[in-house]
């Protein structure tokens, strides 16, 4: 008896789930086929009566035949380029810190055009110039085109004797 039981729950439950199933169609069914209700319409009367004032007489325009000829997709004229002044290139060399070796002090700059970090010192080439020298704030290097000044930035040390970024300027030592 009891190896019948099982089977007759299951049976039983199949069947709610059927009979479940069918309600919820249905009732979904007549909400969406059912007759919906609508509100009453006031009807007018058909043709409308003559207005009592005469419409304004229209009067034909002349077309112009020439807005057609116009081209549709006109790029805007590009503004006139300023001619290359002889100014200074910028320096793309960056201070990253100011080291000491023994009792001279070097700079460690960082070259973006090569990836490269480069440890120099007083009268090293770097780039197209060569440092004239090197301080606890900074160095400064003469290039053809003058002499620029490369100092650590108001940051503070970020270890040893100096660090952060540099910043070129034009203009005399430190």
């Amino acid at each position: 008896m009891k190896g019948l039981r099982p089977a007759r729950r299951a049976a039983w439950t199949g069947w709610l789930r059927r009979l479940a199933l069918a309600v919820a169609v249905a009732a979904c069914a007549w909400w969406a086929l059912g007759p919906m209700e609508h509100p009453e319409v006031e009807k007018h009367a058909w043709p409308p009566p003559p207005p009592t004032a005469a419409p304004p007489a229209r009067q034909l325009l002349s077309l112009d035949v020439s807005a057609f000829s116009a081209p549709l997709w006109v790029a805007p004229p590009s503004a006139p380029v300023a001619e290359a002044t002889a100014s200074t290139p910028p320096l793309r060399l960056q201070l990253v810190a100011i080291v000491r070796d023994g009792e001279s002090l070097r700079a460690v700059l960082y070259d973006p055009d090569t990836d490269r970090l480069l440890v120099s010192g007083p009268g090293d080439a770097v780039g197209d110039g060569t440092i004239e020298s090197v301080s606890l704030s900074g160095l400064v290097l003469r290039n053809p085109s003058g002499t620029r000044t490369l100092s650590l930035n108001a940051r503070g040390p970020v270890g040893g004797v100096g660090g952060g970024g540099g910043e070129a300027r034009e203009g005399g030592g430190p």
